[in-house]
């Protein structure tokens, strides 16, 4: 199923967002730029490079919502936006293979 690219980016920003509050978010970061995760800037999410906390605040109620009526779509968001450094990282960690990981994040796009 073909991804929804504006909730992609969405989902994308939230993700930097909550990276950005597990280092500390704002202030001097708890971990050392030197060990922390490549960010994948290969995705053109948000141009200005800023996250909008309301936005990504949003994001994560929906995506906190996802967990009680469809278990599996909200441990696939988390997998791929929030862990692994591969799709096939992603997909492990998921529990399914890659092209299974992409099919349920474009139902996650519209539910």
């Amino acid at each position: 199923m073909a991804r929804i690219e504006y909730m992609a980016n969405r989902l994308h920003n939230w993700a930097m967002y909550k990276a950005r509050e597990r280092t500390g978010g704002v202030g001097f970061a708890t971990v050392s730029v030197m060990m922390m995760e490549r960010v994948d800037q290969s995705r053109n999410s948000n141009i200005s490079g800023t996250i909008e906390a309301g936005d990504a605040l949003m994001v994560d109620a929906a995506v906190e919502a996802l967990k009680m009526p469809w278990p599996t779509l909200h441990k696939t968001v988390l997998a791929y936006y929030l862990e692994g450094n591969s799709d096939a990282d992603r997909a492990h960690r998921a529990g399914c293979p890659p092209s299974t990981l992409h099919a349920r994040l474009g139902q996650a796009d519209r539910v």
